[in-house]
């Protein structure tokens, strides 16, 4: 796409804008990704312990990982472990996530196996934690003292993932790209204080639109547009400047304004203002002005105080009353050093912010061309360049990976190899790869409501064909905050690994339930156990009488229909399966138990005895 720099900050420049205080908030829920160092080096064997300081739960970032055919990785939490292989790997670059704040990780290899054709390696390059804490900036006072004071600014909001993000029209918004690229279950909380934003004050993210680049210093950028709220139909800046216009601000005060960044440092300051963590009221908004330091070709530097947290916060002219950068990194301490942050006319930055607020002028179609190709072609409509829907690769058949190739410009449809646990090896049209184990995840969408109710009537008990139907071939988990207004139902036939007495669990967010038939016939299925309300991802004993079911007797190698229903409406949501017997203590019930079509095993002649 054409660059028109000069006309977007004309075009942005105005008064400065005043704010004012929100109201009511409740607890918050976040995540951050942890920077992480880690690396085996090339070998057969590594033990390590990675750990997330007061994470209630931690995931693995694997993408550098490489392991050889037959070596495989074992990761294990407080209460489940995950066996990943080369296959897996390939398919999905993070780990399972773990209840705790530690796992330990160990790689192990058959004799005489070294890995991806030569060597393997372990590497473990970030880590995904459910803690409002960006640690980009966690260390980045400058000076001895913290001198951040509260503030009350209209135009930005604390992202979801423990970072800032600010408007800079009605729906545009700008945050840091290694804040992640948001979900379908991101929000950005417009308020003032520590707690979550009310439901009229938070703005999902139209995720088609957001563009952001995770390249460290200088490179480090993302923006796209909110939708309106779900409650009030309104867009961000037209409800956040009613806030300010009703204390005498002028129009349009609801977001930040753009403008050049100084040629010099001498005279001027720059305000850093954001949702930083601190010793008291902490991630609630606090701001602090502070000299401009250094002024690089793609960053910028300077001296106010920030913390984690504060990753995405407008780099403010104070002098100027307008954004000229985004903060990112932070590097101040007690005794010297600068905070940074990326230029707001990086090329690609100022490029995508342009498309975004509708600013480039065009004739042709080719005017508009970002020159992504995975995103679709851009058009040129009544002189503004509009985005198109993103290259969809799909050849219709089961056998084939349907990848966009960003780099050939072309979509590619490999061969499957059909090499995950549990599989044979054997694909075939339609059905695609044949798998000795596992379990079958179905998702129906656009269902509103938190009860299995309103699933069952959407559907007509299931009878509609899911939106997509998946296998789970670790363990009986599904997604964790995935989305909102949905049902899933886990399916399959529960291999009995030994006779004896089981004891089964299910957590679920909102409404879940769990059913066991006495024989592999699913007409015969009763429930054993159900959640209520909502738990917790893992949350077992929230609803300790209802979550667990009593002891039922089962036979080895016997074949039982086993199904679980769970049905989210908005906010946090998962879904997982629990069991114990024997000397087995109670963990995440492994799919290697479970089939995907019924057993050819002779069918118990005798009920699951609950005792």
């Amino acid at each position: 796409m054409k660059l028109h720099l000069n006309k977007l900050l004309f075009l942005l420049s105005a008064a400065s804008k005043s704010s004012l205080f929100a109201d009511a908030q409740v607890a918050d829920v976040c995540e951050s990704l942890q920077p992480f160092t880690y690396d085996s080096g090339d070998t057969k064997a590594a033990t390590t312990t990675v750990s997330y300081d007061d994470a209630p739960w931690i995931q693995l970032d694997l993408s550098d990982s490489q392991l050889a055919n037959g070596a495989q990785l074992t990761i294990t939490g407080d209460t489940a472990s995950q066996v990943i292989t080369s296959a897996d790997l390939s398919s999905n670059e993070f780990s399972a996530i773990f209840d705790g704040s530690s796992v330990s990780v160990v790689l192990s290899s058959p004799g005489g196996v070294r890995g991806n054709g030569n060597t393997s390696r372990v590497v473990v390059s970030n880590v995904k934690g459910g803690v409002c804490k960006d640690p980009l900036t966690a260390a980045s006072i400058c000076g001895d003292v913290d001198d951040r004071i509260p503030s009350t600014d209209v135009r930005m909001g604390r992202h979801s993932v423990g970072c800032t993000a600010w408007l800079i029209s009605e729906d545009v918004f700008i945050t840091a790209g290694h804040c992640g690229t948001p979900s379908s279950s991101t929000r950005i909380h417009f308020v003032y204080g520590t707690g979550s934003a009310i439901p009229e004050d938070q703005y999902a993210v139209d995720v088609s639109s957001y563009q952001g680049v995770n390249g460290g210093v200088g490179n480090d950028w993302g923006a796209g547009r909110l939708l309106p709220n779900s409650v009030t139909g309104k867009l961000p800046g037209v409800a956040q400047s009613e806030k300010c216009e009703s204390s005498g601000g002028s129009p349009g005060c609801g977001w930040f304004d753009l403008g050049p960044v100084p040629s010099t440092t001498s005279g001027n300051n720059i305000r850093i203002t954001g949702y930083g963590v601190a010793a008291v009221a902490s991630q609630s908004q606090k701001t602090h002005v502070g000299a401009l330091t250094t002024i690089g070709s793609d960053y910028i530097r300077y001296v106010p105080d920030t913390t984690g947290g504060n990753s995405g916060s407008p780099v403010f002219h104070e002098e100027g009353g307008y954004a000229i950068g985004v903060h990112t990194h932070g590097g101040c301490s007690a005794t010297g050093g600068s905070n940074q942050g990326t230029r707001i006319d990086k090329p690609e930055f100022a490029a995508h912010v342009e498309y975004l607020l509708g600013l480039g002028d065009c004739d042709t179609n080719s005017d508009c061309d970002d020159g992504i190709f995975c995103n679709g072609d851009e058009v040129c409509n009544a002189g503004k360049c509009m985005s198109s829907d993103p290259v969809t690769c799909d050849d219709g058949l089961a056998c084939t990976d349907d990848i966009c190739n960003e780099a050939a410009g072309m979509c590619e449809y490999p061969t499957k190899t059909c090499s995950e646990p549990g599989a044979t090896g054997q694909c075939s049209e339609p059905a695609g790869c044949e798998y000795i184990y596992g379990a079958t995840l179905e998702t129906w969408t656009g269902i509103g409501g938190n009860y299995i109710s309103n699933l069952m009537t959407a559907t007509n008990n299931l009878s509609t064909p899911p939106n997509s139907s998946v296998r789970l071939g670790s363990i009986l988990e599904g997604p964790t905050n995935n989305a909102d207004n949905y049902g899933q139902r886990i399916k399959g036939w529960l291999v009995a690994p030994e006779t004896g007495l089981y004891t089964f669990w299910i957590a679920s967010d909102d409404e879940g339930q769990l059913y066991l038939s006495p024989d592999e016939d699913p007409a015969n299925k009763v429930q054993i156990a159900n959640v209520p309300g909502w738990s917790s991802s893992r949350e077992w004993t929230k609803f300790p009488a209802d979550q667990q079911s009593a002891q039922i007797s089962l036979i080895a190698g016997r074949a039982y229909y086993m199904e679980a229903l769970m049905k989210e409406g908005s906010g946090g949501d998962n879904l997982a399966l629990a069991w114990a017997y024997g000397t087995q203590a109670q963990q995440v019930i492994p799919a290697e138990h479970m089939r995907m079509e019924q057993p050819q095993t002779a069918s118990p002649t005798l009920a699951p005895t609950k005792m």
